[in-house]
């Protein structure tokens, strides 16, 4: 039997030596693989456990949504003025609508633009009634709407400072009314109807009292009254069904004193009245263009006549 050479001893060794060194590499693995397998029944066991225990109330002063590459895309939170709102923000962060609850109760809704300011607000105030404000990119409500207490619909259009310009609503009643403001915000004229239903149009002073009203009466004829400081007529236009014009003046109470007239029959007449708003005198040209003069007692009865006798 041969003797094998050093050169073949030596590199059976070596063979025997990376053999040995594989068989270690794969024992390594085994093991790892072991201890992960072991940690995923553990972890799966207690999550299990975590699922059928069901956890009764999560507190936390503040929570937070993420999307899929970390960033905030909702927050629920109290501020420190002890609001409740939770905001639902866009992809640069922009906060696009608000949901929130003030200390005291009341309910808000915000939507904001692009820039993250709110131009959308949807509320309940103290008494319970709804409101809506559209704003303008500063933040200024330029139109809102509400319901009042009593159930009528108002709506208002407000200028840079936030002062109404131009109200619409609904009186109690029904009526509906329109007024346009001055730019300190007083009412200077109302469209609307009056209590009888029908239109008017109304001129305030810079107090706001009536100066001026414009109207229609029951027998559908226009009538002009011009009002004084204590909203008494002083002046009066107006037109009888018929079509005659006639103009009337009275004095700071309000009574009629003067009334310039045509009649049906084509007469224009003159009648000057006494302070209780009675006709004491009645100068007249009739249609055929004779003129007299009548004086009447305090019950409006003629008791003399320029020229001539009464008749």
């Amino acid at each position: 039997m041969a003797t094998p050479s050093i050169e073949a001893v030596s590199e059976r060794l070596d063979r025997l030596e990376r053999d040995n060194q594989r068989l270690a590499r794969e024992a390594h693995r085994w093991r790892a693989a072991a201890v992960v397998t072991v940690g995923l029944l553990s972890l799966g066991a207690v999550a299990g456990a975590a699922l059928q225990e069901r956890v009764p109330e999560l507190r936390a002063e503040r929570f937070v949504l993420v999307d899929k590459f970390g960033e905030p895309r909702a927050d629920l939170a109290v501020d420190a003025d002890q609001r409740v709102s939770l905001r639902l923000l866009d992809q640069k962060k922009q906060p696009r609508m608000t949901l929130a609850v003030k200390p005291e109760g009341l309910p808000s809704v915000e939507l904001a633009d692009p820039q993250g300011q709110a131009r959308i607000a949807l509320g309940v105030d103290p008494l319970g009634m709804p409101s809506i404000s559209l704003t303008d990119p500063n933040g200024k409500s330029r139109l809102a709407a509400r319901v009042s207490p009593s159930g009528a619909g108002e709506l208002n259009i407000l200028n840079r400072e936030g002062r109404v310009r131009l109200g619409v609503g609904v009186r109690p009643d029904g009526r509906p009314a329109v007024d346009l403001r001055d730019d300190a915000g007083r009412i200077r004229s109302v469209l609307g109807l009056n209590e009888e239903g029908l239109p008017l149009l109304e001129l305030r002073d810079g107090k706001e009292q009536p100066r001026a009203v414009f109207f229609m009466k029951p027998d559908d004829t226009p009538k002009l009254i011009f009002l004084n400081q204590g909203r008494a007529g002083g002046f009066a236009v107006g037109m009888s069904p018929a079509g005659e014009p006639g103009l009337l003046l009275g004095d700071p109470a309000g009574h009629q004193r003067l009334a310039l007239l045509t009649r049906p029959d084509g007469s224009t007449s003159l009648v000057l009245y006494d302070p209780s708003g009675g006709p004491r005198l009645d100068a007249t040209v009739d249609r055929a263009g004779l003129p007299r003069i009548d004086f009447l007692d305090a019950e409006g009865r003629p008791v003399s006549r320029l020229p001539g006798p009464a008749r």
